[in-house]
């Protein structure tokens, strides 16, 4: 299997895990070690917590991203007293630099602990909420960082439901642009209930209220996203990527657990979650035998609790990996899991490219020395829209956004100015010399974020599409193929040397940016 389809693969499953509940393992060797157990277990995130004096060092940082591991970080202080912005600017400057594309903002605001007793007093404490959050979620977007609004406690002091409506809407009505931007993280705590808990949302269990005893099933348990996604639709009209935490534990961390569960119905409830993430349907085979439905698409990963600790943590029961090498149950099953969805991978991919082979058009004019059709490389899979097919998406994983084939990676170290004149010479050279014929005549190229393809660009685009009959994909290397290139995207998304390289070898290229709205319009007039 190639290294792209091994990394869809790979993120499609949408593995992550709680790192240390500490700060102080952020070295050079504490990543040495773990990094043969992380991709024992295809994880494709890591949720760090970040201290807010001080950074974590690079080196951590930057060698999980070289491994195909996206950090998240976690400042779990309390609003109150991660200071002013300006103090903070300089952390997220350095970690913007260093690579990092996300941070949660602050955790369980709806609780009186995450608060100071005159702090919790006031009135309208949402507002006072987002008069901490919202300035930090921006300057992280000036960093070009995605905020995530923080996860609430299910339930909690100040019901997470009543909580989360009412911030969304005063950010809706403060600063429209961050809902346009940001994203959000949500518990996903079992509460010792079924997984299937609360599916449904408030649409389907419409007789509980907030703060009173639950008549039917409610949002404490894992389903509780679903219960986010409602409320987001109607406030939104949409719903936000989501990053599950806490994913395995019966209650937060902090409360008593069964330590039972830790040698036995830990196991097989990180498997399901596992089969859930991955898109499959899981029946639970116990008394109630329920089929549990795959998580949301937006669901973007679930964090594991918990990676490890250091020895004597108050958390060192809860923790896969223990001191004295000493290993919980779950660890060898769910590295079996993943041996077995590798092999399934496996199978998959070689349907896929098979499938590939026999759709992709020929182009007219000689093979290449390799015997090779030209422009056409089979280690390349991605998804094409056209007007006569339905959405078939395959993005690429985060890290990968701009690196769409190594020719055209312009980021890459070591890329000048001199080789892109070379590669736009020989390939101008090889075009005359073959009498190249390109197979498409209109290419919609599409960007491809962290969590997958937004929703929204597919729908904008739909009438562009049985207007102009355009195939629609994510790659530069089959929109070299097309006579003409509408590049949606800004800079960040599809660097100007990229769309200069589709000129060099060609192409008829524009470029359209701005918000839903506005590439809605451009779209029409085109």
């Amino acid at each position: 299997m190639d290294a792209q389809t091994a990394l869809e693969f790979q993120y499609r499953k949408r593995i992550g895990f709680h790192y240390y509940p500490d700060t102080v393992h952020y070295r050079y060797q504490d990543l040495k070690n773990w990094l043969p157990e992380l991709k024992a277990m295809q994880t494709s995130w890591m949720l760090l917590i970040a201290p807010p004096d001080r950074a974590i060092p690079e080196p951590f940082i930057r060698g999980l991203l070289q491994n195909k591991i996206e950090p998240v970080l976690h400042f779990t202080c309390t609003p109150e007293s991660l200071g002013p912005t300006q103090n903070a600017e300089l952390l997220i400057r350095a970690y913007s630099r260093w690579g990092i594309k996300k941070i949660i903002f602050f955790d369980q605001p709806n609780l009186r602990s995450s608060w100071s007793s005159s702090g919790w007093t006031q009135k309208n404490l949402v507002d006072q909420f987002l008069d901490y959050f919202i300035p930090f979620a921006n300057l992280a977007l000036q960093y070009g960082i995605t905020p995530i609004f923080p996860p609430l406690h299910p339930g909690g002091d100040y019901w997470d439901t009543v909580f989360l409506r009412s911030a969304l809407t005063k950010i809706l009505s403060r600063d429209e642009q961050l809902i346009d931007q940001m994203q959000m993280a949500a518990y996903a705590w079992t509460w010792n209930k079924s997984l299937n808990w609360g599916a449904g949302g408030p649409e389907t269990w419409t007789n509980n209220r907030p703060y009173s005893k639950p008549t039917e099933p409610d949002q404490r348990g894992f389903r509780a996203f679903e219960w986010y996604n409602q409320i987001t639709e109607n406030i939104l009209g949409k719903t936000l990527p989501i990053f599950l935490l806490g994913a395995g534990l019966q209650y937060p961390p902090q409360e008593k657990q069964d330590a039972e569960y830790f040698q036995n119905g830990l196991t097989r409830t990180v498997i399901m979650i596992a089969n859930l993430l991955s898109g499959q349907k899981v029946i639970t085979n116990d008394l109630e035998n329920e089929l549990l439905e795959p998580v949301a698409d937006n669901i973007v990963s679930a964090f594991y609790w918990l990676l490890t600790t250091a020895a004597g943590d108050p958390f060192e029961s809860q923790a896969w990996y223990q001191a004295n090498d000493v290993h919980l149950p779950v660890v060898k099953s769910f590295q079996n899991w993943c041996a077995e969805a590798c092999e399934k991978d496996e199978k998959i991919w070689r349907e896929k490219r098979k499938n590939l082979v026999h759709q992709t058009p020929k182009v007219e004019g000689k093979p290449d020395e390799k015997g090779e059709d030209l422009f056409f490389d089979d280690s390349v899979t991605t998804g094409v829209l056209t007007a006569e097919t339905d959405p078939m998406m395959t993005p690429n994983p985060p890290d990968q956004k701009n690196d769409f084939s190594q020719n055209l990676d312009v980021n890459k170290p070591g890329f000048s100015a001199n080789q892109m004149g070379q590669n736009s010479k020989m390939n101008s050279q090889r075009e005359k010399s073959t009498n190249f014929v390109r197979p498409i005549d209109h290419y919609l190229l599409l960007p491809v974020y962290e969590w997958g393809v937004a929703d929204w660009h597919l729908d904008v685009i739909r009438p562009f599409i049985k207007k102009h009959r355009a195939t629609v994909g994510f790659s530069i290397k089959e929109a070299a193929l097309a006579k003409k290139v509408t590049v949606v995207g800004n800079v960040q998304s599809f660097p100007e040397e990229l769309l200069d390289k589709l000129r060099s070898a060609g192409c008829e290229v524009e470029r359209i940016q701005g918000d839903g709205t506005s590439i809605a319009s451009q779209l029409a007039t085109r």
